[in-house]
């Protein structure tokens, strides 16, 4: 006779699991930058995605505070340029902005939280939808999850600016683009095209670290070959590059000179 298994309540076994389940989440996020084909690996079993995700909130948020004397310097430089007041207007601009005071503060917070909410949303669909045209064998949580796991490089290069930015001082802070100086092809071939800058400007080594783990991602986590998932990373590039492009372009031709 066949007797019928029982589930453990051995409060050793309990506490490893949850031992293994810590070290995994852990162990994703740090492999990404040391061993990313063990975090894919990771991603794709378990598809941890709540830790690393407030992670980077959180990481974001610290990259915002540390940044903000050099956002509003550009800011305030920015508006100067736009404004028919010049530097006086943008000065009381700002100054009428500081008197909101908390308020306008957590706003923008909150704002920029459901914004970071949507735009991961939208990436994270688009990554799946390209999956699964490759005839992948991705699950949405999947591609959830490994979305989340990438944007710790775009938190990496909040820091690698905020340091640039720090290194050069204030002072040399006449614009936003040096407010968030990103070494990329910009630096070398700017022009008068804002939206020809978008497209040099990711071109930088951050990008291309994105790119390669998103390629290495599409293979390991996705069930795409690996040719396939490096072509699915230059789509993807394509596509978020050609939108933020538009964006800058249609914002500067509405952007009185």
């Amino acid at each position: 006779m066949t007797g019928h298994q029982q589930p453990t309540d051995n409060p050793r076994e309990t506490e490893a699991t949850g031992d293994r389940r810590r070290r995994g989440w852990l162990n994703a996020i740090a492999g990404i930058v040391i061993s990313p084909r063990a975090s894919f690996e990771i991603i794709r079993r378990n598809t941890p995605w709540l830790p690393t995700l407030l992670l980077v909130l959180l990481g974001t948020l610290v990259v915002g505070e540390l940044s903000r004397p050099y956002q509003e310097r550009g800011m305030r430089a920015q508006l100067a340029e736009m404004l028919p007041g010049g530097a006086e207007q943008a000065d009381l601009l700002m100054a009428a902005a500081e008197q909101a005071g908390p308020v306008a503060l957590w706003t923008g917070r909150a704002v920029a939280g459901v914004t970071f909410a949507v735009v991961l949303l939208i990436q994270t669909l688009l990554l799946w939808l390209l999956a699964m045209a490759f005839q992948g064998q991705a699950r949405f949580p999947q591609a959830l999850s490994l979305m989340v796991h990438l944007k710790l490089i775009p938190l990496i290069q909040g820091f690698a600016t905020f340091l640039i930015a720090s290194l050069r001082g204030l002072d040399a802070v006449q614009s936003m683009e040096d407010a968030q100086p990103v070494p990329g092809l910009n630096l070398l071939v700017a022009g008068d095209s804002a939206a020809l800058n978008v497209v040099w400007a990711t071109v930088n080594p951050f990008t291309m670290w994105f790119l390669v783990l998103l390629g290495l991602g599409a293979a390991s986590v996705l069930g795409l070959p690996q040719r396939r998932g490096y072509l699915l990373a230059g789509i993807y590039w394509a596509a978020t590059t050609a939108f933020a492009a538009t964006l800058a372009g249609v914002g500067a031709a509405v952007t009185p000179s």
